[in-house]
């Protein structure tokens, strides 16, 4: 048969027309395509920053805390650097192997999905890539399954053109549902692994990997053998992609990983606790604390030891804080109670006020130094009448109970004394003296009605917290911060609350081991050597209820306390024995581990002071009879410029008439005397003396004493009548005893009563 020339041509021509209409129809397609890619807006929350629930960081990155919400239980949000290894690899490996290859929708992925559907008669896999599944999340489940498919194709291929492929994964991984309302690869690791996915091993990796696909399900909690399957069935595809050698599954199949039960990602609770307190109403979502977790730990580990060791269930808590001098920054802040207190382990004995025993002395020296009020070498009247002669109805005692007569202020708060700070105190004005606490950052619990003068020696309450940032602010030499004290960022403002020349004056008193050695003595726990001086106090409050031990070296603030939150006596227990050896063990730590230098000496140039010689008797300069000398520094223009020759005569020391009892105590460690005008010691005016009838007559006598520097050239008269000897037989009547010194013409009398 013959074909026609026409007919010849037909089917090229038309092969060529459907090629065209195919090229145009794609091409139409793709310019579709693309307008869908260009006007198809995404989720609201796609690209925002993926909010997760709060989490506080210590400064090293490390989670200290996190806290629930409504929508979720912990979501922790992590960067998929910090993600390690093996569960990124994994995930990619389980849900989209081609991931690194397409560009958010793989089409070899939905066909092989559309056949394993049509096989099995029913819907299966999904074909839906790692990029898909992130906006799908979003997306949640509005409208018709098949327009959300075609939704999540097109805004997939639309996200891999503004997201690397690495966010497009760590999107994913902080998105997915773990279940038990953890979401994020990070929230999942702490949750049932107890860690950060950086170390979680291979297998470990494999069993979180799978849970996302059906959470409820593979709950590890609720159903742990079909958690186990799913990881069954993860090992074996990983060995089919080719992710794992052969002899690497047998052993993921021998030994799978065991997960637990961690819910509350939380360590050191009093810290996480203090930081919440601080933030008030401005909780974010990440805080980043200025908490040093190696401290942190050791301070811990130290104050535990310690109070165990100590085995008295008198003393059941304590408390550390340790801040950094530089940046005033709480570096840890730790509590502890003993088995037998474990009720009062939630509460946080660093923010709970207590009784300041001595502790706030340095602030009150500090001030009467700055103003020029006394010097470290005035001399202060620690004697029984000293504190009543300013306030007649307190009558204060050394804590032992004993009065030291003529000491200098270096002695006088070296030793702790008491009755010297109400004296220091008094002449500052006491009430100024407590209003300028608040400026050195210990805030009130108390006012001054109900804490008095006596507030200098611990009736006024503080927390451990705000004490050990006073004391920080004593070693920044009266610089204190104004910006919060846990957060990691740079303190924003700084001001001066105290003279710093003052400051160094009374750290260097602080430092002085040989100023506090009478009460101390020269080995306690305070006591360093020159290349490593520190400022310490410590302090006990009324009836031993709490024990403080302060100071801090040339880095580094350290606070403790120890006592009984209820209240309870430690049982004379003294701050020294107690609260210093912690004290001790966390500067000595800090010294070796954190290159903490000593504090430095003194300096007139850099410190703005001069020194002098002084006589360690009377503050002032020596004099011939002088026994002994010693060097102080002053602030300039409060320095001594005369001698004191007046507490001298020949051989003796003198005293001022203010002294007279104490030189007739037992106290007298001086053998000194008291200057006139001089008394009668015995009998005391308006003593009433009652004769014992069952005692001979002539054993009940009085004896008639007298502070005179000579008694011997005293003239006695009792009733007016000539007395030859100092010791009376007593008579029922009214007496008046005199005594008369012939060369000064002076004379003294007292009034007394003597009956049956």
């Amino acid at each position: 048969m013959v074909v026609a020339p026409e007919t010849r041509n037909l089917w090229p021509t038309r092969l060529r027309r459907g090629f065209l209409w195919l090229v145009s129809l794609g091409i139409l397609g793709v310019m579709f395509l693309e307008i869908l890619i260009q006007t198809t807006r995404f989720p609201e929350y796609t690209k925002e920053p993926l909010r997760g629930t709060p989490v506080m960081y210590d400064a090293a990155g490390g989670i200290l805390a996190t806290f629930a919400e409504d929508g979720a239980r912990s979501r922790v949000v992590g960067k998929l650097t910090e993600m390690g290894r093996w569960l990124p690899e994994v995930t990619v490996a389980l849900e989209d192997h081609r991931f690194y290859d397409h560009s958010g929708v793989d089409p070899y992925a939905i066909v092989a999905a559309a056949w394993s559907d049509i096989r099995a008669g029913r819907l299966r896999r999904g074909g839906s890539t790692i990029t898909q599944q992130v906006i799908k999340q979003d997306l949640g489940k509005r409208g018709r399954q098949w327009r959300r498919k075609w939704l999540e194709a097109i805004l997939a291929l639309k996200l891999e053109r503004d997201w690397r492929k690495e966010q497009v994964l760590e999107g994913y991984l902080n998105r997915l549902d773990y279940g038990n309302r953890r979401f994020g690869a990070e929230s999942a690791s702490l949750s049932y692994f107890g860690k950060r996915c950086a170390a979680l091993t291979l297998a470990e990796a494999i069993y979180l990997a799978g849970l996302p696909q059906a959470p409820s399900r593979y709950n590890p909690w609720r159903n742990p053998t079909n958690a186990l399957r799913k990881y069954e069935r993860s090992v074996s595809r990983l060995l089919k992609v080719g992710y794992l050698e052969p002899s690497q599954g047998r052993a993921l199949l021998a030994a799978p990983p065991v997960p637990e039960k961690f819910t509350d990602h939380r360590r050191a609770p009093h810290y996480v606790d203090a930081v919440r307190r601080s933030l008030a109403d401005s909780f974010a979502e990440a805080i980043v604390t200025s908490m040093d977790p190696e401290i942190q730990a050791q301070t811990e580990d130290l104050l535990g030891g310690h109070l165990r060791s100590l085995r008295r269930e008198d003393i059941r808590n304590g408390a550390v804080v340790v801040i950094e001098n530089a940046t005033g920054k709480v570096k840890a802040l730790s509590g502890f109670a003993t088995g037998v207190a474990q009720d009062t382990v939630a509460i946080n004995a660093a923010l709970t006020p207590r009784h300041a025993g001595s502790t706030l002395k340095p602030f009150v020296y500090q001030q009467a130094l700055e103003e020029h009020r006394c010097t470290a070498a005035a001399v202060l009247t620690d004697t029984a009448q000293a504190v009543v002669a300013v306030y007649p109805d307190y009558d204060p005692k050394n804590y032992n109970k004993r009065y030291y007569g003529p000491v200098r202020l270096r002695e006088a708060l070296g030793n702790s004394l008491n009755i010297s700070a109400i004296l220091v105190s008094h002449q500052v004005g006491a009430r100024r003296a407590f209003e300028r606490l608040a400026e050195w950052g210990l805030r009130e619990h108390d006012d001054f009605g109900a804490d008095g003068a006596g507030f200098v020696l611990g009736n006024r309450r503080v927390t451990l917290l705000d004490l050990t940032t006073a004391y920080s602010v004593l070693a920044r030499g009266g610089l204190a911060f104004e910006g919060s004290r846990f957060s990691s960022d740079p303190q924003s403002s700084s001001r001066r609350v105290a003279d710093r020349a003052a400051c160094r004056l009374v750290e260097d008193v602080l430092c002085d081991n040989g100023a506090r050695s009478q009460a101390f003595g020269s080995q306690s726990v305070m006591s360093f050597s020159a290349n490593r001086r520190a400022a310490v106090k410590t302090g006990t409050s009324s009836n031993f209820r709490d024990a403080w031990s302060v100071g801090y070296n040339g880095t580094h603030t350290v606070g403790v306390w120890v006592g009984n939150l209820d209240g309870r006596s430690m049982n004379k227990a003294l701050s020294v024995e107690v609260a210093g050896p912690v004290w001790r063990q966390v500067i000595d730590w800090l010294s070796e581990h954190r290159a903490a230098p000593g504090l430095l000496p003194l300096d007139v140039e850099s410190d703005g002071l001069v020194r002098v010689e002084i006589d360690a008797l009377t503050g002032a300069l020596p004099v011939a009879e002088t026994r002994r000398r010693v060097q102080e520094w002053f602030i300039p223009g409060t320095q001594p410029e005369e001698p004191e020759s007046a507490w001298y005569d020949g051989g003796k020391i003198v005293l001022p008439e203010a002294y007279a009892d104490w030189c007739q105590s037992p106290h007298n460690h001086l053998k000194a005397v008291s200057r006139s005008p001089w008394r009668i010691t015995s009998p005391r005016d308006g003593a009433h003396y009652v004769i014992d009838q069952a005692l001979p007559h002539e054993q009940q006598s009085l004896l008639f004493l007298v502070d005179h520097p000579e008694p011997e050239t005293l003239q006695w008269f009792l009733n007016e009548e000539p007395l030859a000897a100092h010791s009376w037989e007593l008579v029922p009547g009214q007496w008046n005893v005199r005594a008369y010194d012939p060369g000064t013409g002076r004379s003294v009398t007292v009034t007394f009563e003597v009956e049956l």
